[in-house]
């Protein structure tokens, strides 16, 4: 129609299958340290494993599922996770800095299974090696659900972890830069024209600090109360 070839468009008068419904479920942090308990009990190490990198991470489901390991990137600060514009959803480079706690399961997989490429490594019919699709991470949530359930916590989805860290990360004090570590597109003029700071110490800061409140949640070393603290920014 912009162009002229149509001057009406077919889709006029075609009402939506469903009604889209937006998406809020996060957990909290008790429920978060339960849910990390509860999986380290299973015996579906790749499950277990996804499901805590998508909660440590913030990132998409599908591209915790496809990580690799040339991915991975050891510098002076410590490990980033980065990923080429060809390998995200919005198509946009990213980085994420990896915790320790985040760390730790991807290096313990390396080690324990001698990976070459892939974290989550699966073989395919013909034979050949491939990573694991993001609707094998769905099914296997959706019986996770069961045992969840069982415990008293409201059913959720792995892209409910993603928002979970960021809904806590937030809550830390760190909400200026949730954006990018989820890698959402900047709003707004200034961020897209003339702000062009990488914010890169800011992201290690909230994902360090958001690990290390989940391992305090886990030892019990602290209550498991998100205490909000100050932007992440040095005194």
């Amino acid at each position: 129609m912009d162009v002229g070839v149509l001057k009406v468009s077919p889709a006029n008068g075609i009402k939506p299958p469903a009604v889209e419904n937006v998406k809020d479920r996060f957990l909290n942090l008790n429920e978060l340290a339960t849910v990390f308990k509860l999986l380290n009990e299973q015996n579906n190490r790749d499950t277990r494993d996804i499901l805590q990198l998508i909660a440590l991470t913030a990132q998409r489901p599908g591209e915790v599922a496809e990580m690799r390991i040339n991915q991975l990137s050891t510098e002076a600060d410590g490990v980033w996770w980065c990923k080429s514009g060809k390998e995200v959803k919005n198509k946009t480079a990213h980085r994420v800095f990896l915790n320790i706690m985040a760390l730790q399961i991807i290096q313990d997989r390396i080690k324990d299974f001698g990976l070459k490429k892939y974290i989550f490594p699966i073989t395919k019919k013909d034979g050949t090696i491939s990573f694991m699709r993001k609707d094998v991470t769905v099914s296997r949530t959706r019986k996770f659900m069961k045992l969840v359930e069982s415990e008293g916590i409201e059913r959720f989805t792995a892209h409910d972890l993603r928002r979970t860290a960021a809904t806590n990360i937030a809550m830390l004090g760190f909400s200026g830069v949730v954006p990018d570590i989820l890698n959402h597109k900047p709003q707004g003029i200034t961020r897209q024209v003339y702000d062009k700071y990488s914010r890169q110490p800011e992201i290690k800061r909230a994902l360090v600090t958001w690990g290390e409140t989940l391992q305090r949640a886990l030892d019990g070393t602290a209550a498991a109360t998100v205490i909000a603290i100050n932007s992440g920014r040095p005194d």
